[in-house]
């Protein structure tokens, strides 16, 4: 069985540009002081995308809204792992077989292990799931 733990993850749309991750991160480091606790980023067609877990969310998103007006907070599930073969495979197959949608999901390290962070059409039917 997994941790699943529910939390909220900011989300942030900008210009694919250089620097612009260096600014956001000292944004988050040094005016927030908070932790980034998980991230994914990529940039297509002169847009880029972050997604952040921190430790602090309130304080990065005041730190990050005046240069970057784009970003909302949404909810997603962690799932921690113990990063054995089919983990992955696992989680999709009960999400799929719950008739869930999942919008997306990455990998990261989270809470010193392993983990799967997704987002799915009901992120409180996921996390019930593996209960």
């Amino acid at each position: 069985m997994y941790k699943a733990t529910l939390t909220k993850e900011i989300s942030v749309e900008t210009a694919n540009a250089k620097g612009i991750a260096a600014k956001l991160t000292q944004l988050v480091a040094n005016q927030a002081k908070a932790n980034i606790r998980s991230a994914w980023a990529s940039g297509t067609n002169g847009t880029g995308h972050f997604s952040l877990i921190t430790d602090s969310n309130a304080k990065v998103i005041e730190a990050l809204k005046k240069d970057f007006p784009k970003l909302q907070e949404n909810e997603v599930l962690v799932l921690n792992v113990k990063d054995h073969l089919g983990d992955i495979a696992e989680i999709t197959t009960q999400i799929s077989n719950a008739d869930l949608n999942i919008n997306y999901l990455y990998t990261t390290y989270f809470d010193n292990q392993p983990a799967v962070v997704v987002s799915t059409s009901d992120n409180k039917k996921a996390q019930g799931l593996f209960a």
